[in-house]
């Protein structure tokens, strides 16, 4: 698996030059979490909760298809978060993600 970090942007408008690829041993997985009926007619407004519980199990939640309502974070798309889990090995980080997927 491929480790990088982002280059942050800076204000000179010179393109930031990336780091060096880092490997590491192990895999890792992403679920993608749909709302239901996706990816024909699909539900907005469902309230989304447990996402810090998840991240704790050491997940973590990537965001697409949610936005803020009334203090609440709630569906707004089809494909809504995106569960990543890393492992020493496939069977591993599947477990894990979908731990994660669970607990939201």
């Amino acid at each position: 698996m491929c480790i990088t970090t982002s280059p942050s942007a800076t204000n000179t408008g010179a393109r930031p030059v990336p780091p060096p690829r880092r490997w590491k041993k192990g895999a890792a997985v992403t679920v993608v979490m749909a709302s239901e009926g996706y990816p024909m007619e699909y539900k907005t407004g469902i309230q989304i909760t447990n996402i810090e519980e998840a991240e704790k199990l050491g997940c973590l939640v990537f965001h697409a298809g949610t936005r803020q309502v009334g203090g609440r974070l709630v569906t707004a798309g089809g494909r809504v978060l995106a569960v990543t889990a890393v492992g020493g090995n496939l069977r591993d980080a599947r477990s894990q993600a979908y731990k994660g997927v669970h607990t939201v």
